[in-house]
């Protein structure tokens, strides 16, 4: 009977869900901090998530998927043919708590309960457990894509909270050989609401500040994230627009002067291989380019978001910076 009890608090121990973990965003102007990558082995990527909030000092509501060792929204790594399995805890409690679930945006895979299923499926709070078994298929475009909660009527709070993350389908190199080995930037850009401001009656700032990796680039200052890199460093940089609501327009200046990228996919569509000055990503659009980073004779390097005009009853969506880029030498690529 004992090795049974003990058998039993191991199983506990192991599928607790970490409920002091916290979602609050990295202080702004932050170094840029690289996401946490996990990699499928032998056809099979096995995560666990638990789906938390929490409630920050100026009254934001803030939501992510964690791992067990409380890593926020780590980027997912499978191959095509590979399974994907997420078993997903709902650790969320007390007062309005919200279901929860996860939609696989872009992914060309089954609708069926279980895999990319988001009308029925809801995971409960106060500790409802799913399992999501993705067949990723043979013939699966390579690239980026991305989960996030999709909770009908509740998904923009969660989402603008934080909760979703990156998905990669590895085979890229096969189509644009020279990323073969080519250092690897992540991005995921995010929106939440601007302490102090009501989204549509006051028209001083933004609808909507950003964030990029849980790094918040706040109205009014807009510090960007600081990004250190090698001088003329040559690196593909992953993009996907996770905003609940705001429109992007990505551009790279060099002492305000715009510089080209290479894109080289567009929502998991490889082998386009424009020459670009800017890139528009709407909600859930990804972007993979080639960038060239500054040397040293450039003063001030900046990934901005140019200024869009929704019209008089869109979301503002001001120019504001993202990144800073710092070439450095002896900073690893």
């Amino acid at each position: 009977m004992r090795w049974q009890i003990l058998i039993f608090f191991l199983l506990v121990w192991e599928f607790r869900p970490i409920v002091s973990a916290i979602c609050t965003l990295y202080p702004a102007g932050s170094l840029f901090q690289e996401q946490f990558h996990t990699y499928s082995s032998n056809g099979l990527l096995d995560v666990r998530l638990i789906f938390q909030r929490d409630i920050t000092d100026d009254g934001n509501v803030e939501y992510c998927f964690l791992t067990q060792d409380g890593v926020r929204s780590p980027v997912l790594h499978v191959n095509p043919g590979d399974e994907l399995r997420i078993t997903l805890t709902n650790a969320v409690s007390g007062g309005g708590a919200p279901a929860t679930n996860m939609h696989f945006h872009g992914f060309h895979v089954s609708p069926a309960s279980g895999q990319d299923e988001v009308v029925v499926t809801q995971v409960q709070p106060d500790g409802g457990v799913f399992t999501y078994s993705i067949a990723v298929p043979a013939t699966h475009f390579p690239g980026v894509y991305w989960y996030h909660t999709h909770v009908h009527m509740a998904a923009e709070e969660s989402v603008l909270g934080g909760a979703s993350g990156m998905i990669v389908v590895e085979g890229l190199e096969a189509t644009v050989p020279d990323l073969a080995g080519m250092p690897v930037r992540t991005l995921t850009l995010r929106d939440n609401l601007v302490p102090g401001l009501e989204e549509m009656h006051d028209t001083r700032g933004p609808s909507w500040d950003l964030s990029v990796n849980f790094v918040p680039v706040p109205y009014p200052d807009y510090p960007p994230v600081r990004a250190v890199l090698p001088p003329s460093a040559v690196e593909l940089w992953r993009v996907v627009n996770a905003c609940a609501d705001s429109l992007l327009d990505l551009q790279l200046q060099y002492d305000g002067v715009p510089q080209d990228v290479r894109l080289v996919a567009m929502d998991g569509a490889p082998g386009t291989n424009a020459a670009l000055q800017s890139i528009l990503l709407p909600n859930g659009a990804r972007a993979e380019f080639v960038v060239r980073g500054p040397d040293l004779s450039v003063r001030t390097a900046r990934l901005v978001t140019l200024p869009i005009d929704a019209g008089p009853v869109g979301d503002r969506n001001p120019l504001r910076p993202l990144l800073s880029l710092i070439p450095t030498h002896g900073a690893a690529p």
